[in-house]
């Protein structure tokens, strides 16, 4: 009986135990991040989140800082919410903390951020499972950053997909500057654990991935869901619209300018179509492209076009001159491939059996205005929509002449050019438009970019030549001095992801082309560090000598090819591609022009490509 009244009493002890509750909290942690139900002051929910767009798309920026209401930052929030249908693709996330993260978190390095058991962790949520290396920091800039907002960077070289969602994850075993973990948030876990709360829907994308990523939805203390924008559909609408029409035909006959050596010189010009309305050079305003019922509207179909024509000595190929199409840099113009006669890219190629063909870019040349500063006004700080707009109509320029090739248009009688054998180098301005293009099209054999990079944020911080491109952005957005995760910094990344090669890079491959790179260490105009990004973002492997590994490369183990002639050194979906980048410590923007290595990589990849069998020359 003494036992029984034992039980007895146990049973009744357990029973009158509180039980550990087993849903999902109903109220905030101490010291939980901050995440509200409805957005109203920056910050009140995590940036960039769904919860920051529209109904059509457009994200939200209304509550984004501009503390002093710059101009440079009313002019930059209204590009991104008029022309964008989504967040950046290399973004900057930020999140208000209580307080500021300790020590271990800053200090950890950007691949830990790869692990599930990551206090951050940024995650796909479309397609295949990745996450993503992440810088952390803290900064302070009076009215653009508070010391306990969290800045988190995807390294710039691995860009989101477009059009794609996107998660961002912090765990309650993040430690903050006290010792404490970070709380959970309540919305959070009622969402992720009974599919309930204000939070239901936004976050439901990502908990249908938890157990993809190994993830126990009881150790999420904030999330959010963002998508990503699709910086490629506009131009790919423009090019498709161009199919629609017939290619251009020139005015006259060729008229032959002049004779050298390894070729003959001619002349001629066309009508374009340009699509910037506006008076250039667009000085303050203007540079728009307008659509109506779905079609860009041209501003005009009359765009004075020259171009020039180097035909090789010698006898023609029976199915005509391979031909390379040679895009000049800002401040160049027709005849920039001819600047050093016999020893200039078209009698360098003429002398292997390519011709050459080139055109002005948009306001060069005849082109332009009495008053037009390439440099100023091509990428122009005090006009968004042109600079969103300039590259891209150089890109319709490009495809354009690439009809007129496969048409015939820019045959003679004693001449045809190989719609089959086409290839492009561009330099500097040229293959960054290139490389807007190479996305796009099948019709290019073979691409070569020269003084190319990726990544607007580092062209900004980095390029100080002709001005200081950070010092003057700090200026107009009236901040202090400008880094990579700084709120202007990222909405000029964002602003311009339509005309930044980055956006365009990861589908390189998709295409069946080869490409050749040069990166120039020492070079002003375009930072090693975008070319570096370049390269990563296309997954180009390196070829021998090797000055650095940047930090993909690196990561991933990507193989190093040369030294030596070589081909088939990349693979997408199973297709063999002809891909490299060459490195040149000592040298800058003119890489391909002055060092002697260079000049034989480029010719020999351009020889190669024409012959059908593109090859790259690695150095010792």
């Amino acid at each position: 009986m003494r036992q029984l009244s034992l039980l007895s009493g146990v049973a009744l002890c357990l029973c009158g135990c509180p039980e550990e509750p087993t849903g999902p909290i109903t109220e905030d942690e101490a010291k939980a991040a901050r995440l509200d139900d409805q957005i109203s002051d920056w910050l009140s929910v995590p940036y960039p989140s769904d919860h920051w767009r529209r109904d059509d798309g457009s994200p939200n920026l209304e509550a984004y800082p501009n503390p002093q209401a710059a101009e440079l930052g009313i002019d930059l929030i209204q590009t991104v919410e008029q022309n964008t249908v989504g967040f950046a693709l290399q973004p900057t996330l930020y999140v208000q903390l209580p307080e500021p993260a300790g020590a271990e978190l800053l200090g950890q390095h950007p691949d830990a951020a790869l692990e599930a058991s990551s206090p951050v962790q940024l995650i796909a949520l479309d397609g295949e499972t990745k996450r993503f290396s992440l810088r952390i920091e803290h900064r302070n800039d009076p009215g653009w950053l508070e010391p306990d907002q969290l800045v988190i960077h995807p390294l710039i070289g691995e860009p989101l997909a477009p059009g794609s969602r996107y998660g961002l994850v912090l765990l309650n075993t993040l430690r903050l500057a006290s010792g404490d973990g970070l709380g959970r948030k309540a919305s959070v876990q009622q969402a992720l654990l009974a599919e309930q709360g204000p939070q239901k829907t936004h976050l439901a994308p990502l908990r249908a991935r938890l157990a993809d990523y190994g993830l126990d939805g009881k150790s999420i203390a904030l999330a959010t869901v963002f998508t990503t924008d699709e910086p490629e559909a506009e131009l790919a609408a423009l090019l498709e619209q161009l199919e629609l029409s017939a290619p251009p035909t020139l005015r006259e006959a060729w008229d032959y300018a002049a004779r050298y050596d390894s070729f003959r010189l001619h002349n001629n010009r066309y009508d374009g179509l340009l699509f910037m309305h506006g008076e250039k050079p667009y000085a303050q305003e203007g540079g728009a492209i307008e659509w109506q019922d779905g079609f860009a509207v041209p501003a005009r179909q009359n765009e004075p076009m020259r171009v020039a024509f180097a035909q090789p000595e010698g006898v023609m190929p029976q199915g005509g001159w391979p031909v390379v199409i040679y895009l000049h840099g800002t401040g160049g113009d027709v005849d920039s491939f001819l600047s050093a006669g016999d020893q200039s890219p078209a009698g360098l190629l003429a002398q292997r059996g390519l011709a050459s063909l080139a055109i002005e870019q948009p306001i060069h040349g005849l082109r332009g205005t009495q008053d037009t500063n390439t440099d100023l006004h091509t990428f122009n700080a005090f006009n968004a929509t042109s600079s969103r707009n300039i590259l891209r109509q150089g890109a319709l320029d490009v495809m354009n002449l690439v009809r007129m090739i496969q048409e015939g248009h820019l045959d003679d009688e004693s001449w045809r050019l190989n719609p089959d054998a086409i290839i492009f180098l561009g330099h500097s301005q040229g293959a960054l438009v290139g490389g807007l293009l190479a996305s796009q099209t099948d019709a290019v054999r073979c691409w070569i970019f020269s003084g190319s990079g990726g990544g607007l944020t580092y062209t900004l911080l980095d390029r100080k030549d002709p001005l200081d491109v950070a010092e003057m952005g700090a200026t107009l957005a009236h901040s202090g001095p400008l880094f990579e995760g700084h709120p202007v910094t990222s909405l000029l990344q964002h602003a311009f992801e339509a005309t930044d090669p980055l956006s365009a890079a990861p589908r390189w491959l998709d295409r069946p082309a080869s490409y050749l790179m040069t990166v120039g260490f020492q070079d002003e105009q375009t930072p090693k560090r975008a070319g570096h990004a370049l390269s990563m973002a296309a997954e180009f492997p390196l070829l021998t000598p090797v000055a650095e590994t940047p930090w993909r490369h690196r990561r991933d183990g990507w193989p190093v090819f040369g030294p030596g002639e070589m081909s088939e050194t990349a693979t997408r979906d199973g297709h063999k591609r002809t891909a490299g980048v060459s490195q040149y410590p000592e040298q800058d923007h003119f890489t391909i022009f002055s060092h002697a290595r260079a000049k034989i990589g480029y010719l020999h990849f351009a020889e190669t490509c024409a012959a059908g069998s593109p090859e790259l020359r690695a150095r010792d």
